[in-house]
């Protein structure tokens, strides 16, 4: 009796899962994921906002970006030698539709002539027949009979060209679709290509001009705190070697501002004629709340101008436009920070810069600047301005 339940169960199949089209875990369902979560990061990648991240935030999507950018190079040439190919498929379907073609056109025209010629021979027979001599008639009948036995194998040829003509036009139809439907492949991928180069220099460009705020709010910092001053210059370190291995771009030429549209709002800070009025109206209210702010605002672009000579070069391009991580020290570009316009303030509280998110000056700020205009750098805690910069 056991032996015979042993037996049984041995018959009994182990029930093992089955996979199928709709497993979660099917190979087709891990690429789909792949390609998901890579187009996810490269999308945040592309929405990333350079002045505000952290560097090794900054740092990570620049590497995304370049990589779609190394992805879809291989792409691109994977696509044009597809496109190579096809092309040079459809010239050699085209050239055996033009020789069979050609035959066609031979075959005709000799077949035509047998035609003729047998016709001739035909008349120059019946008067060989009607003169009587047997020999004679023996060899003409069986000159016609080569002559149409020739005729038949003509036709015969003409009639596998014909079909080999209906065969090479349909390769031919083939191969021009898959030509150009490779062509327009390979051109689809290439504008990707020219839109991920786009979307790594925006980047690119704003990490430049995130470098450039680094080194001037570094050089307005030193007087005011040299610890923040030495952490801005760490920070300025992670950013040049990010970008030393890119083509630094070149930056519009500034509009400098001029000492005259420069005035004093009180309390120790000079700002741009056009926020004064706000600035002062927004140091007297934190004093009236017990809040004891001050401050740097403007700072003159001669001393960066100066500095751009001495790092960068003499010409109007050096001084001016080129990026600052290509000057030896790197040095920010005149008129790029918001403080040479005269509408940025860095904040202190007590006489000490606000380098935290929290306590009385951060909280006073946090809550009222906005109410005059002035806006704070997420990356910064002390840096306000007019544009968020």
């Amino acid at each position: 009796m056991g032996v015979a339940l042993v037996a049984v169960f041995l018959l009994i199949p182990a029930s093992v899962p089955a996979q199928t089209d709709s497993d979660p875990t099917s190979v087709e369902d891990l690429r789909a994921e792949k390609r998901r979560i890579q187009a996810e990061r490269i999308a945040a990648a592309k929405a990333i906002d350079a002045t505000n991240v952290e560097i090794d935030e900054l740092n990570d999507a620049l590497s995304v970006l370049r990589g779609w950018i190394n992805s879809q190079e291989l792409v691109v040439a994977t696509s044009r030698q597809e496109a190579t190919s096809a092309r040079n498929g459809l010239n050699e379907a085209q050239a055996q539709v033009d020789a069979i073609t050609d035959e066609i056109d031979r075959l005709g025209v000799q077949i035509k002539n047998e035609a003729v010629r047998s016709f001739l021979d035909e008349r120059g027979g019946a008067s060989l027949l009607g003169s009587g001599d047997p020999t004679t008639a023996v060899r003409q009948d069986s000159l016609s009979r080569y002559v149409l036995g020739s005729n038949d194998d003509l036709r015969d040829s003409l009639d596998h060209a014909r079909e080999q003509l209906v065969v090479g036009q349909q390769a031919l139809l083939a191969a021009s679709q898959l030509a150009d439907s490779t062509r327009r492949r390979a051109e689809a991928d290439l504008a990707t290509l020219q839109g991920a180069s786009e979307e790594h220099a925006v980047v690119l460009a704003a990490a430049e001009e995130r470098l450039d705020h680094l080194l001037a709010e570094r050089q307005s910092l030193a007087e005011l705190d040299a610890s923040v001053s030495t952490r801005l210059s760490a920070a300025e370190a992670l950013l040049v070697d990010l970008l030393s291995g890119a083509n630094g771009l070149p930056g519009s030429r500034p509009v400098l501002v001029g000492a005259g549209d420069i005035v004093h709002a009180g309390f120790g800070v000079m700002v741009h004629v056009s926020i004064a009025a706000d600035v002062t109206a927004l140091f007297e209210a934190a004093h009236a709340d017990g809040i004891n702010l001050g401050g740097g605002g403007y700072r003159d672009s001669e001393a960066q101008i100066r500095l751009r000579r001495k790092h960068c070069g003499t010409s109007d391009y050096a001084i001016y436009e080129m990026s600052p991580s290509k000057c030896r020290p790197p040095t920010a570009r005149p008129g790029s920070s918001m403080h040479e316009q005269g509408k940025a303030i860095d904040f202190t509280y007590n006489g000490s810069i606000i380098k935290r998110r929290s306590g009385p000056g951060w909280d006073w700020l946090a809550a009222n600047a906005a109410s005059y205009g002035l806006y704070n750098l997420p990356t910064e805690p002390w840096h306000f301005s007019t544009n968020g910069r």
